[in-house]
């Protein structure tokens, strides 16, 4: 659930389906994005402006935490464009928090490192 979540996740940015990434993300999330961190509203606005032209997921791993907390990491290879017109680090190692709500899986901290290589 949780890996098909996150998949999920990258595809609603890249393709612009904010109103059901709103959905999916918990209202309390926050993403920490290498030197900024934002809350829900700021990463929805910057996706608003953001080009994902293209994205790779791999090395996924999911490790229960607790019966309702679960951390999912994997490295991500990306091709985007941020608002400012740079372009994002192309490769990163993610993770993300996934709490479990009243039966549901949320993600609520997202953080990503670029990998030098």
């Amino acid at each position: 659930i949780i890996t098909n979540m996150e998949i999920t996740s990258w595809e609603f940015a890249k393709t612009k389906q904010l109103d059901k990434l709103k959905e999916l993300l918990a209202d309390d999330y926050q993403a920490f994005f290498g030197k900024i961190i934002m809350n829900k509203t700021e990463v929805l606005q910057s996706f608003q402006k953001t080009n994902i032209n293209a994205y790779r997921l791999s090395n996924i791993r999911v490790k229960k935490l607790a019966d309702n907390a679960a951390v999912i990491y994997y490295e991500a290879l990306q091709d985007a464009i941020d608002p400012g017109g740079d372009s994002w680090v192309p490769q990163i190692a993610a993770s993300n928090v996934y709490i479990k709500r009243a039966g549901t899986w949320y993600p609520v901290f997202y953080h990503e490192t670029a990998l030098t290589r």
